[in-house]
């Protein structure tokens, strides 16, 4: 019996927003039939954390989101009018649509909660007071959100427990789904050779708190025999990372396309995670580790609850103290020059990658969820159809 999903809202699709993609391909890797139904309703990459900052633009930007919402919740009625669907899936950001669903649908609907809004912008981005009338207005959505879904996932064990406590909710609602890597290659190559005998290493990220993009320059710079490519970060962060001066960081870039961060993960030997010291860094895998595992390179992060709880430290990654640049710049020396090492680590990530992050491994764990929120088996019918191609989600978007 095939069974079908419609993934719906107002979700993220575009370039460095993997995670919705992931989901659906780790559903079509099972033989699952799924289905798209989505709005662009949100402010766009780089513009809604300033929208969330900012009390005063609320109002409008809510205006907008609900106008367009009416829309969508009109396309959802006439959809399911029209297509059996077994269960909905409202991928992140679905605070909003998901309560949309629940006021239309009455059958199962799973919940990518992701993230909690009131600790990305209280706990992580610092952005208001905790306890103010942001937080409570935050954490009110987090749980009226997470209350609308029959079940909600999010990325790790730590992550899914938090929120859960956050939230004030029983904890059997909540589970994890890990994030996974809709392009990475179908086999890791080899690591590049040492040329002139240097670690080239690479800092991908936005730069928030618990990339701990300070704890990583400052490793850099005590590490004879490293190259550093620097991408992203705040403008002060790639100032910083300009001063270690062009021998030691030849490359500063502010941001890199898909296909331009697949060359740079293939040229390179190491790829930092996150070493912040913030709560939110113990309770995820961040997508740059699953990249470096995906592609055979070595990811070296912080020692957090979620990367032992996911990985296996020391065989298939490397850890040091979160906000530690002694001990992070000790373990960079101590595979300079090492190529066999790097090899070694590299296909061992390969491995978990394939064991814990794979359209396959995720797929396994999303159908558990679907499972649980359905009340039916789910994994025993699953065909285990080949995966998609994860660039045909805009054809299929735009139906």
């Amino acid at each position: 019996m095939t069974r079908r999903v419609l993934f719906f809202g107002s979700f993220d699709v575009g370039e460095g927003y993997p995670r919705a993609r992931s989901l659906i391909q780790a559903a079509e890797a099972w033989g699952i039939e799924t289905s798209v139904l989505r709005q662009d309703l949100l402010p766009v990459r780089g513009k809604r954390l300033g929208t969330i900052s900012r009390p005063w633009a609320w109002p409008s930007a809510a205006w907008r989101m609900f106008g367009g919402a009416r829309a969508l919740r009109e396309r959802l009625r006439r959809y399911l009018a029209e297509h059996p669907v077994d269960a909905i899936v409202v991928p992140y950001p679905g605070h909003f649509a998901v309560r949309w669903v629940r006021d239309i649908w009455d059958g199962p609907i799973v919940l990518d909660l992701f993230l909690s809004l009131a600790d990305t912008a209280v706990g992580d981005r610092k952005m208001f007071r905790r306890g103010g009338v942001a937080h409570r207005l935050f954490s009110r959505i987090d749980r009226r959100a997470c209350e609308s879904a029959d079940r909600v996932f999010l990325d790790t064990v730590e992550h899914a427990e938090f929120v859960a406590h956050s939230t004030g909710l029983p904890t059997s609602k909540f589970d994890f789904v890990p994030i996974g890597d809709p392009d990475a290659p179908a086999l890791a190559s080899e690591p590049p050779g040492h040329v002139d005998g240097l670690l080239r290493a690479l800092y991908v990220g936005t730069g928030a708190p618990l990339h701990g993009v300070e704890t990583v320059l400052s490793a850099c710079a005590r590490v004879d025999g490293l190259e550093l490519t620097f991408v992203g970060g705040t403008p002060a962060h790639r100032a910083a990372a300009r001063s270690l001066g062009v021998a030691k960081v030849p490359t500063v870039l502010s941001w890199v396309d898909g296909r331009r961060l697949h060359d740079l993960l293939e040229s390179h030997h190491v790829v930092f995670g996150v070493f912040g010291t913030g709560d939110k860094a113990q309770r995820v895998v961040p997508f740059k580790v699953v990249h470096a595992l995906a592609h055979g390179r070595v990811a070296i992060t912080a020692e957090t609850s979620a990367v032992q709880t996911l990985l296996e430290p020391g065989a298939d990654c490397l850890t040091t103290p979160a906000g530690d640049p002694a001990a992070l710049s000790r373990a960079l020396a101590g595979v300079v020059g090492g190529p066999q090492l790097l090899t070694k680590i590299g296909q061992s990530g390969r491995r978990r990658y394939e064991r814990t992050f794979s359209a396959k491994a995720i797929g396994r764990r999303f159908l558990g969820v679907l499972e649980e929120a359905t009340g039916s088996a789910w994994l025993a019918d699953a065909g285990g159809a080949e995966c998609i191609d994860a660039s045909e989600l805009e054809t299929v978007t735009s139906s």
